[in-house]
């Protein structure tokens, strides 16, 4: 390879870069032995991972391309692994001298496991789970006999999830909008991504695991076996975690973490988020809902993320109120590319593209019966392709037709089934 040859897309990860902002020419080398640098000249690509980077004439840093356009990409090097690899980093901000890049060099203590891929952020992103899933057969408390209490419960239902068998990773299990925004978010910084679920635990996003229902939304089969034992779904993520106590808050006191829950999970997950020390909680951010923030501990007040309704009115980014912090996050990552900033900066930056956005005008919409609900939902199906998504927000926004999340979702789910038959 000739020192002002570009690599061609999809080229092996490991490569030479030199940004080359202007004269002097000098060298910040990103390598792997026994290669010919490769010269970064202004405007000039190549690949490194997945990334396409290219100079930019207007800073002295590599600037990475994705479908929301060009935005910097800062990278941190560690060197000496056994393969003689290099990983990159975007989390850490390079230190401009003399017109050139220079990068600070930096252990590799992050939340990826052995076998992550070499292009990384050190951020970990955690979503709650989904009500729909894939796969057919499926467990859930349904199946177990009436028990006392949370603990034993969880006892039970943690056997019946041992003895099934894994239908795929939790990636794959997972549907909906609030998952596909967190996947998109995790793969914009390639960093992993975890979930929280009431049956499960936290568990990572490439896990195998059942197919199951088990949730701690209102009026749930799990709900109401809690309240008829006095207990709180507190009380049942403490059980169903009880072999590694608070997950959550030992994985953010690993590395900084992008939360995105809706109410219902941090109410859950309350006791575990409070053992979140104040040294480690300037590495949380929470997104939620201005009903959610009021869950979180109040030492972690300020972590949470100022997003609120306003967010509606972004393009790209509204949605409906089920998926609303996975949109805030994605949002914050994408747009604002603001995860690597200190809490206050990364506040202040939401504040700012929220500022002059207005906030939705909203009208109470029609009633209407399931039957003529589901008659629209035909009537859209082919101009919306289906989707769930799309169509709830048609109700909503252009037949002005009231229905709420779960009703609509049992109603979409019945006739998706039926037409698919």
């Amino acid at each position: 390879m000739g020192h002002d040859e570009a690599l061609p897309h999809g080229a092996d990860q490991r490569c030479l870069i030199e940004l080359v902002p202007g004269a002097p020419r000098q060298r910040e080398h990103f390598g792997q032995p026994g290669r010919h640098p490769s010269r970064l000249a202004l405007g000039q690509r190549c690949c490194i991972g997945p990334r396409l980077v290219q100079a930019k004439q207007d800073t002295p840093q590599l600037w990475h391309g994705s479908r929301s356009g060009w935005g910097p990409l800062f990278f941190a090097v560690h060197r000496g692994s056994k393969r003689h690899g290099v990983h990159y980093c975007r989390q850490a901000a390079p230190h401009v001298q003399n017109n050139c890049v220079k990068y600070t060099r930096q252990s590799s203590n992050n939340c990826h496991s052995p076998g992550s891929r070499s292009v990384h952020s050190t951020a970990a992103i955690v979503t709650s789970c989904t009500q729909r899933k894939s796969g057919q057969s499926r467990i859930d408390l349904g199946q177990l006999p009436q028990v006392r209490g949370a603990e034993k419960l969880a006892e039970a239902w943690q056997r019946l999830v041992v003895r099934a068998s894994p239908v795929g990773p939790v990636q794959a299990l997972y549907q909906g909008r609030s998952i596909s925004d967190t996947a998109a978010a995790a793969a914009y910084l390639s960093s992993s991504w975890y979930v929280v679920s009431a049956g499960l635990g936290l568990v990572r996003s490439d896990h195998p695991v059942p197919a199951y229902e088990c949730t701690v939304a209102a009026r749930s089969e799990l709900s109401c076996r809690l309240e008829r034992s006095g207990a709180t779904p507190v009380d049942w993520w403490n059980a169903i975690t009880a072999s590694e106590p608070h997950p959550l808050s030992r994985l953010i006191s690993k590395c900084p973490t992008l939360l995105a829950l809706p109410s219902t999970y941090l109410s859950m997950v309350h006791d575990d988020l409070a053992q979140v020390s104040t040294a480690k909680a300037r590495q949380l951010r929470i997104f939620t809902s201005t009903a959610g923030a009021q869950f979180v501990p109040t030492r972690l007040a300020d972590c949470v993320m100022p997003y609120d309704d306003r967010l509606e009115s972004v393009s790209g980014y509204a949605g409906t109120r089920a998926d609303f912090a996975q949109r805030a996050l994605r949002h914050f990552v994408e747009a604002l590319e603001a995860a690597s900033l200190p809490l206050a900066a990364a506040r202040a930056k939401v504040d700012a593209a929220l500022l002059r956005r207005p906030r939705p005008l909203r009208s109470p919409g029609r009633r209407m019966s399931d039957d003529d609900i589901r008659q629209e939902l035909i009537a859209q199906w082919v101009r919306h392709a289906g989707s769930s998504t799309r169509l709830l927000r048609h109700l909503r926004d252009e037949a002005r037709i009231s229905c709420e999340q779960k009703r609509f979702s049992r109603i979409w789910q019945a006739l998706a089934a039926e037409l698919r038959a």
